[in-house]
């Protein structure tokens, strides 16, 4: 290697590049768990959309063409609405047995937001999650959902694959600036 980058400067060098790099695992926590939660508010939105109208559409029975469509493009396995104290499966394409998680978007503390993202992107992919929630902020009624987690795990992956990358170039970039203030 050069001596330049031998030298103190090269020290300081990569100095930067890890001190940037641990601020930027410290920022990745908070970051994925928001995208995660960004995520299935998305989904459930979607889900609120579809279950307004095909609550519009009651007493008629929703014929199975229509609830397969709007679990396909809601991407759920489920679709319930509560509402009045009541609860009503609007679509559903086999009832699951049991859900692996159940997680109320509008009660999510910060800390458990982080510790269930992270446990998605390292261990999860496999499990049933159960998403519920309020349609508007002051509303009362709720709608649910059960969906897969392995299209979550697989665009969190992404996304954390993204957040690598913009990290290391900016680390990079950080400590090559320092290496030519220090040499100049």
């Amino acid at each position: 290697m050069p001596s330049r980058i031998r030298g103190l400067s090269g020290k300081l060098l990569w100095l930067t590049i890890a001190f940037v790099m641990l601020a930027e695992i410290l920022i990745f926590a908070p970051s994925v768990a928001t995208m995660r939660q960004r995520w299935l508010q998305d989904r459930l939105n979607t889900a609120a959309a579809a279950s307004v109208v095909i609550d519009g559409l009651q007493p008629l029975e929703l014929p199975r063409g229509v609830q397969d469509s709007a679990l396909a493009t809601t991407g759920t396995k489920a679709i319930v609405l509560r509402k009045d104290g009541t609860s009503q499966l609007l679509a559903v394409t086999e009832m699951p047995n049991e859900v692996d998680a159940a997680f109320d978007l509008a009660e999510y503390s910060e800390f458990g937001s982080i510790r269930d993202a992270l446990y998605t992107l390292f261990f999860g992919g496999d499990r049933l999650l159960r998403v519920y929630g309020p349609i508007a902020e002051a509303s009362d009624v709720t709608v649910e959902i059960v969906i897969d987690e392995a299209p979550l795990r697989k665009a969190m992956l992404g996304y954390a694959r993204n957040i690598l990358v913009v990290s290391l170039i900016i680390s990079v970039i950080t400590a090559f600036l320092m290496f030519l203030a220090i040499n100049r």
